[in-house]
């Protein structure tokens, strides 16, 4: 009798354990550690996942029979499980709900094989010796003495009929790999001198099998996917697989053309707009090896590879790798143990590192790659600083400086294209009463409602909430309630009234959603058809407007006044990625930053010749200040439907921490103390090493939980999290 040691899909700590079930005959051979399975628990039909396999078992009361295999295609690796432990430590929830994150919700499908290849397992090797003469026994006798080959070669030369190869592979007399290797020269002479430095440098690595890291700090325009693509030809030349990760879907499906130019079908995308049968297909592609190159959003980090020899995680310092609901993870931290447990290389890349990367090429822990110049021989964007206060002191109250007025003509003028960031979408920022101060606030978060003018509503941008723009104050009854602030779709009319002959389009989250929509308007832009285009932080990074001559950023200051210990760096990051759109064909282009604040240190040194220097500027800050990197930050995020009950379970956590005298501050109010109708409280705990200060929170957590816990409040941890909002 085979035992099975199975953890059930329910996401509750009190059922954090292994329970045990027998393996009826007719599973035997088709489960295995890995595997999800049905059973029957406490007379309900559950899902779980094997773990373990045994011939034995300490258990001595009544054990039930597994009930059947959810997929039989579809089973982690011992990699995949590693990783899910350590997810469930690292974000601070049950090991079920770490296994369901790293396990996906596949739909059916039938996937394609024939494009893997094919080798003789040992199982099929011992089946050799008592298999009478039959296509399957030829098909295993000519692995056994060819080797590794490809399934159409085989079923080709063999005339085998496709039904005899998938009962072996059923059978698991053979094993899939990826495809032969192809061929995919790399092609050095597209590449300047300096590319091929770095490329040279990565490429011994991956000639090596060494899992090294490395940084590969260029300037915007440089030509960092050019050095992505002739890594990944040089992985896949290995017969290895590679992984790229890029920061939002919406750069996952712009670049998917760029690859797929160069890797044809071997390139699949995944990330969480895909259909869960669509999943399943690329799934066992990459299991099978079919499909060498996946592109992804976060969430692509978990995906189950055959062969993992490359890993790279673009534009590495957006704050969109990290999830911060549970379990909270950084998908950066994820990508270095994928490289470190398949021996994969590991490339972060990067104009503007974060701090904590940037830190680690100082301790000798990444190693750092350079490129200093534009590729093709264009020049950086001369970098122009706005103060708005002066503009206010001139009687200019419009939402565009007259420098910037000035600079949209000329462009126009001179036949070429202008974009202009501002990352607020709607039409304003919020409904405010001039009368008695009142402002309209979604009724479920604790967030003023955002005026979108051309629908006539107010809308939440965190719970979705929406209703039409009043016209009273629900306060004061006054009717001298207008909108206040800027966004996209006000930038968008008042550009209409000041240029009526520009060909103008806007793209943010409310007109993108649409399928291809996105890729409709940059292509637009690309074509000629567009003069101007607005947009949030969707057109920041990551795509290549040859004719922008004028980049503008309308309100540099918006991420300056969060209370976030890196508001300054996210802020100084985004104006060099902005600044980077522009004069990346053979004409020079410039970038003009409106600001109320320029003498803040991200203004200053908001232009890439200054970027390392403003990274010394904020480690510096940062040691004193004891935040990351150099010391490790978690926070405990208290959730009620009530808030004084979130209000004292923060309090129960302050005596639990103080027991562990740890450093910690709070518990306060959240900064947006109330979303989707939970009212929210933190606490922020820090110390110098991550693993320690696990273990201390942990701790606090269950002495919480033993002594006093309240019902309907929900605790979440973020280790070094992305935002403290």
């Amino acid at each position: 009798m085979i035992y099975a040691e199975i953890l059930l899909e329910i996401h509750t700590k009190e059922l954090d354990r292994l329970f045990t079930y027998k393996v009826p005959e007719a599973l035997a051979g088709r489960i295995r550690p890995g595997s999800r399975v049905r059973v029957s628990f406490r007379g309900r039909p559950e899902t779980g996942y094997v773990l373990k396999l045994s011939d034995q078992t300490e258990f001595g009361g009544r054990i039930l029979p597994v009930s059947g295999v959810v997929d039989e295609d579809v089973i982690l690796s011992s990699e995949l499980m590693d990783l899910a432990e350590w997810l469930a430590d690292y974000g601070f929830v049950s090991r079920a709900q770490a296994y369901s994150t790293v396990f996906p919700t596949l739909g059916n499908t039938r996937f394609d094989r024939e494009k893997a290849s094919l080798t003789l397992s040992e199982v099929g090797r011992q089946a050799l010796e008592t298999m009478r003469r039959c296509p399957s026994r030829k098909a295993l006798e000519a692995l056994a003495e060819n080797g590794r080959t490809d399934w159409q070669d085989l079923a080709r030369e063999l005339e085998l009929g496709r039904g005899i190869l998938d009962r072996l592979v059923k059978e698991r007399l053979v094993q899939l790999h990826p495809p032969l290797p192809g061929v995919f020269p790399v092609d050095l002479g597209s590449l300047t001198q300096a590319q091929q430095k770095v490329f040279r440098r990565i490429q011994g690595s991956l000639e090596a099998g060494t899992p090294e890291r490395f940084l590969l700090f260029g300037v915007t325009g440089s030509g960092k996917t050019e050095i992505y693509i002739e890594a990944i030809k040089d992985c896949l030349s290995r017969g290895r697989q590679a992984m790229v990760l890029l920061p939002e879907i919406a750069l996952t499906e712009e670049m998917i053309d760029r690859y797929q130019r160069v890797f044809g079908d071997r390139v699949v995308a995944w990330h969480s707009r895909i259909s869960p049968g669509r999943k399943k297909d690329i799934w066992q592609r990459l299991q099978s090896g079919e499909a060498s190159v996946l592109l992804g959003a976060r969430s692509a980090v978990f995906a189950g590879m055959q062969d993992l020899g490359l890993v790279i995680v673009d534009e590495e310092q957006e704050s969109s790798f990290r999830q911060s609901t549970a379990p909270a993870y950084d998908g950066r931290e994820v990508a270095l143990l994928r490289g470190r447990a398949n021996q994969a290389v590991v490339i972060f890349g990067s104009a503007t590192p974060s701090t904590e990367t940037w830190q680690r090429t100082q301790t000798g822990e990444m190693e750092r790659l350079t490129l200093n110049d534009r590729f093709g021989g264009s020049n950086l964007p001369q970098i122009q600083v706005v103060d708005m206060r002066e503009e206010l002191r001139q009687g200019n109250h419009t939402l565009f400086s007259r420098e910037l007025t000035r600079l949209i003509d000329r462009c126009l003028h001179d036949g070429r294209q202008v974009l202009l960031f501002l990352n607020r979408r709607g039409y304003s920022g919020a409904f405010v009463c001039r009368a008695c101060g009142h402002t309209v606030q979604c009724g479920q978060c604790d967030i003023p409602m955002t005026y979108h003018r051309v629908e006539d509503r107010l809308k939440c941008h965190y719970c979705g909430e929406h209703k039409p723009a009043v016209r009273t104050c629900p306060a004061c009854g006054s009717d001298k309630i207008r909108s206040f602030g800027t966004g996209t779709q006000k930038v968008e009319e008042a550009l209409r009234d000041v240029f009526p002959k520009a060909r103008i389009a806007r793209i943010d989250a409310d007109v993108s959603m649409a399928r291809g929509h996105r890729k409709g308007l940059i292509d637009d832009l690309k074509s000629g058809r567009t003069d101007i285009l607005i947009g949030t932080q969707m057109i920041a990074k990551g795509i290549d407007f040859p004719d922008v001559g004028l980049v503008a950023v309308l309100a540099a200051d918006l991420g300056l006044n969060i209370p976030d210990f890196r508001s300054r760096e996210k802020t100084c990051q985004q104006l060099i990625q902005v600044a980077g759109r522009a004069g990346r064909g053979k004409v020079p282009g410039s970038c003009l930053i409106q600001t109320y604040q320029p003498e803040n240190l991200a203004i200053v040194y908001g232009r890439e010749d200054r970027y390392q220097s403003f990274l010394q500027r904020e480690l510096e800050d940062r040691k004193a200040m004891g935040y990351p990197p150099f010391r490790q930050v978690m926070r405990i995020l208290v959730q009620a439907p009530e808030e004084e009950k979130a209000a004292r379970a923060a309090r129960l956590l302050e005596k639990a921490l103080e027991e562990e005298k740890s450093d910690f501050l709070g518990p306060v109010p959240a900064a947006y103390v109330k979303i989707k109708g939970m009212y929210r409280w933190h606490l922020i705990v820090r110390g110098p090493r991550l693993e320690e200060l696990k273990e201390m929170v942990h701790r606090a957590i269950r002495g919480y939980a033993e002594n006093e816990s309240i019902p309907g409040v929900l605790l979440s941890v973020e280790c070094n999290p992305g935002s403290m909002l």
